[in-house]
């Protein structure tokens, strides 16, 4: 058994020990990963898919120290100013990301999947008002769950610089970083976008600032092979649990060690996972439904059985 602690923190170690270690792993023949959710209550679910990650920050630097606005303002850079310039250049209104190349990679879900969404029990208007935002961004020639779980994203999760305590202070900060994270979907290689990335940065960057990008991670996306046994015996175990037919999506998150596990064991990956969608994840009061809990007890238990019996 392994056990690790890093799966908030790239989790960089135990793909490490797996590409290191096959003399451990020797004999592997599946893998599961308890790590999603429930797509509905009451509908046992089937990950098929996993957008990959990249996790950069962007710095930039503008003069050598902070400046006071009235004695330097309208003539020594602003990096924060420079910094929206370039976080406004990555995307269009419309939420295409502009960086050259971002979607030629992009593998089309094919038409069982489309499908198959398409019979899932979601209503836009629900989801937006679950949100309690005003509307929806993104590419609206595609549905919400096509553009959730098979199309790429660029999103910025944080800006720090200047001054943004109690008060105020009249400041142009030296130094401004923002955290961007890039999704992938299959196809789509992440040396290769985060590369694009970083020179796109640079490109658009305001020649008056320095801007450095840091890559702190990069991993691919993937797709899961449901005719494998391994996947039919979930979907016949969690059919007898939970005394519904399994939902098969997509998830717009990543796990990297899930792609790991498939890339380098060569085994197939059972993505699944107990939680709701009102669960909080990675929100205040993150919670687990107590019944599906233990249902998903006995529906682990019960697809080991089977397993055992292929």
């Amino acid at each position: 058994m392994l056990f690790e602690g890093e799966e908030e923190f790239t989790g960089a170690h135990i793909e490490r020990f797996v590409e290191q270690r096959p003399d451990y792993l020797k004999g592997v023949t599946s893998a599961l990963v308890l790590d999603t959710g429930m797509f509905a209550p009451g509908l046992p679910t089937i990950c098929t898919g996993l957008r990959g990650i990249i996790t950069s920050e962007v710095t930039v630097r503008g003069a050598n120290r902070d400046l006071h606005s009235g004695e330097f303002g309208g003539a020594a850079p602003n990096p924060l100013q420079a910094l929206s310039e370039i976080i406004a250049s990555l995307k269009t209104r419309a939420g295409r990301v502009r960086i050259p190349g971002f979607y030629a990679g992009v593998r089309k879900p094919d038409k069982l999947e489309k499908a198959s969404w398409s019979r899932l029990p979601f209503n836009e208007h629900v989801y937006r008002e679950g949100l309690g935002a005003a509307g929806l961004v993104g590419d609206r020639r595609y549905p919400v769950v096509h553009r959730l779980w098979a199309q790429p994203t660029l999103e910025i999760n944080g800006i720090a610089g200047g001054f943004a305590g109690e008060g105020f202070k009249t400041v142009i900060p030296s130094i401004a970083t923002a955290k961007i994270s890039l999704r992938l979907v299959p196809d789509m290689n992440p040396d290769a976008i985060a590369a694009a990335f970083r020179e796109f940065v640079k490109k658009v960057a305001p020649p008056h600032v320095h801007t450095d990008v840091q890559i702190i991670s990069a991993s691919p996306a993937m797709v899961v092979d449901t005719s494998h046994e391994a996947i039919k015996c979930a979907a016949t175990a969690f059919h007898q649990v939970f005394s519904a037919e399994a939902a098969y999506v997509r998830q717009g998150g990543s796990i990297p060690i899930a792609g790991t596990f498939a890339s380098v064991l060569g085994v197939p990956v059972l993505i699944t996972g107990f939680s709701l969608p009102d669960c909080n994840m990675h929100a205040p009061n993150e919670n687990l439904d107590l019944g599906n809990f233990y249902k998903g007890i006995e529906a682990v238990g019960t697809y080991f059985a089977r397993l055992g019996g292929v």
